[in-house]
């Protein structure tokens, strides 16, 4: 089964490319993804690769040259490996993200990616959390004000459990402090994976959200692998973005169980669902 099987299904589902295909060199991935049927990929910012010779250049052409959209794109958040995540609220370390968010604009722009995900970065001992927040608010404030009309900065809930102290742990704290930034192109990006491990019901979080859901992404837990291989309800989720009007794409952010050989027939569950609005 592959993605193309599940055509005409609302809305399209991009495949994650730092997770999927991740034995395939960068630009092979998006080759491999189209060749599956799919017709929009996301990736977090390929950092290692770039420093590796990978150019912004050379992306956008094999995008264009494949003709598969970019639905997201993260800002570049560090060494993800070594247990960064992001810098917009870290003390002293801000600055390396202001200096990343035009690189990450102009990138998104030569491939046609219009969501930008800001890594919020973790909490920092010795300091005050309110003092973190109000920082990452500026920062959030900075990338909404640098990017076009068209681009919506997203920020997202990241579990305790799989990433203690970040700054961003639930949905109540993301949408305040969307609703404190006060932006239009500010919006949340909705991970269904990470507020099942918080405790929390997507569903529930996008009809509270509603215009507010600017990015969603799909995996199961627990396991993080394919929907359908843990215990999330994702017909009631799906139904839940019907009913606020979500139009976008939704990401497939979860690690193959298989990750050699990727099965997809997932998918078709997902779009009858879709189809079905249940």
């Amino acid at each position: 089964m592959t993605a193309a099987d599940a055509a005409g299904c609302t809305p399209t589902f991009a495949l994650n490319l730092s997770t999927v295909f991740t034995g395939l060199p960068f630009l092979d991935r998006i080759d491999a993804a189209a060749a599956a049927g799919f017709t929009a990929v996301e990736f977090w910012w390929p950092r290692e690769e770039l420093q590796s010779g990978l150019t912004p250049r050379a992306l956008a052409t094999r995008v264009r040259d494949v003709g598969i959209g970019v639905a997201l794109m993260n800002v570049d958040g560090g060494d993800l490996g070594a247990g960064e995540r992001g810098f917009a609220g870290v003390p002293g370390r801000d600055d390396s993200f202001r200096a990343a968010v035009p690189i990450a604009l102009d990138l998104a722009d030569r491939v046609g990616c219009h969501r930008l995900h800001a890594l919020a970065g973790r909490r920092v001992p010795g300091q005050r959390r309110d003092d973190q927040l109000r920082l990452l608010e500026s920062n959030l404030a900075f990338a909404a004000d640098l990017a076009s009309a068209g681009t919506i900065i997203t920020l997202e809930v990241l579990n305790s459990t799989d990433v203690p102290g970040y700054l961003v742990p639930d949905s109540r704290s993301a949408l305040e402090i969307i609703a404190r930034v006060g932006r239009r192109n500010l919006g949340l990006q909705v991970d269904v994976y990470h507020l099942t491990v918080g405790g929390e019901r997507p569903e529930e979080v996008i009809q509270e959200a509603a215009d507010r859901v600017a990015h969603v992404q799909l995996a199961d837990a627990p396991g993080r692998h394919e929907p359908g291989t843990g215990a999330i309800p994702f017909g009631p989720i799906l139904e839940a973005l019907q009913s606020v009007g979500y139009r976008g794409a939704i990401g497939l952010e979860y690690l193959p169980t298989r990750p050699e050989a990727p099965d997809f027939s997932f998918i078709e569950g997902l779009a009858a669902s879709a189809r079905a609005g249940r």
